[in-house]
Parts: structure tokens; C-alpha cells; sequence
């Protein structure tokens, strides 16, 4: 299941969608606020569209609560984030994943935005986390100011994953990713090509993609 898009950032839920897809998971989900709906109906064919009225201003219906909880309970993993705006049911709804399962949860952009707000809402978390932060992000969560997370990422990334229990990707040339044990992985490929703006979708696809299939 992946929760993402807002109006006018229709195409981070369409890059992320489609690239989950092509990572090789087997059925995928996508619940988007019902104004752009139809956008991901054409464009990404292959996955169920959830259409959710409530991700705009107004309040989630009952019967819209209970679909979004069904398919909570049913997914193998949860991301959320790309293009979801910061809006209060967009908080409300990521809670209700931290509360309802214990299957993985992906978490990127306004997820990681929405959290760096209210840091306590990760206590609610059951699932295991894999959170992708870039250094801005990263920023806003920790508080730390972003110069020194620029010299300190493998610091700065181990710490925070060990103290959610998480596994943390920290983006950027030479990305990092610790878990939760203190292992630390560091990416030497990439270059300044992928410092445009999808990329991050992108790449919370392609985890999403590998965390379903293990």
C-alpha cells in the first residue's frame, strides 16, 4: 500500500507507484486524495487506485475510514509520503498506520515532514521503519543544523536509526543507510543527474519494491 499525492503533486505518487511496480512487488495499492484520481488510473494501469475524499481539507467519511483500514491490515508494507502534502488528515492517516500494523513502513518527503513537527508520533510506530531522508529533512527532524550533518552523516544517521529502531537512508553523494544494530552502508555510485526533483520518489518506490519482497 502506498499513501501519497495532493493536488498539483499528482506525479511524485506516479513515480513512486510506478517505479514499486517495476522493483517487482505483485499488487500494489495507491491511495490518493480523489481529485487526482483519475491521473493515476491512466497513468499507472497496473496498481488499485484507493480514492480517499478526506486527504483534502474535509474530514475522512466512515466508509472511506474503514476501506483505509482494511487495506492497512491486508499490505505486506506501507509507504508513505511522496507528494502527500502536510495537511492534518495526512497526519491523522499516518497515525492510524503507526497504530493499526505491524507490517514495514516507508517513509519519505511529507511523511518525514509531518513527523520533524510532532517527533513523538514515531513512539506510535509498531512496524519497522525505513525512513529516507535528505540532509534538509534530516535537519528538520533532529534539529541538528545542516552543515554539520553534512560532516557527520555516518554519525548522525547510526544515531537516529538506534534511537527509533529504524533503518535510515540518508540521501545524498554518498549515501548512507544504518539500522537499527549499528550497521552502516555507504553508496559510492550516483551522480549530480539524481539531484532533481522525482528522484526521492523514485527511490521510495524501489524500497517499497524490496521490502515486499523481503
Amino acid at each position: 500500500c502506498m499513501i501519497a499525492g495532493s493536488v498539483g503533486m499528482a506525479g511524485a505518487a506516479l513515480l513512486a507507484g510506478r517505479s514499486a511496480l517495476i522493483s517487482g512487488l505483485g499488487l500494489l495499492r495507491i491511495v490518493v486524495p480523489h481529485a487526482i484520481n483519475d491521473i493515476l488510473q491512466q497513468e499507472v494501469p497496473e496498481a488499485i487506485t484507493v480514492p480517499i475524499r478526506g486527504l483534502g481539507d474535509e474530514p475522512v467519511c466512515c466508509k472511506d475510514a474503514k476501506t483505509f483500514a482494511d487495506i492497512i491490515y491486508s499490505s505486506d508494507v506501507i509507504a508513505a509520503g511522496p507528494g502527500g502534502g502536510q495537511g492534518k488528515m495526512f497526519e491523522k492517516l499516518l497515525s492510524k498506520v503507526f497504530e493499526q500494523t505491524e507490517k514495514p513502513i516507508v517513509l519519505d518527503a511529507d511523511a518525514l515532514n509531518i513527523i520533524s513537527k510532532n517527533i513523538k508520533l514515531l513512539n506510535k510506530a509498531r512496524g519497522q521503519l525505513v525512513m529516507s531522508p535528505h540532509i534538509a529533512e534530516m535537519s528538520r527532524l533532529t534539529g541538528i543544523d545542516i552543515d554539520y550533518i553534512e560532516e557527520n552523516r555516518i554519525e548522525i544517521a547510526s544515531k537516529f536509526a538506534q534511537k527509533w529502531k529504524s533503518t535510515v537512508v540518508l540521501k545524498g553523494a554518498g549515501t548512507v543507510v544504518a539500522d537499527a544494530a549499528g550497521n552502516i552502508f555507504i553508496n559510492q555510485t550516483g551522480n549530480p543527474g539524481m539531484a532533481t526533483a522525482g528522484s526521492g520518489d523514485i527511490l521510495t518506490g524501489i524500497i517499497t519494491g524490496f521490502v515486499a519482497q523481503g
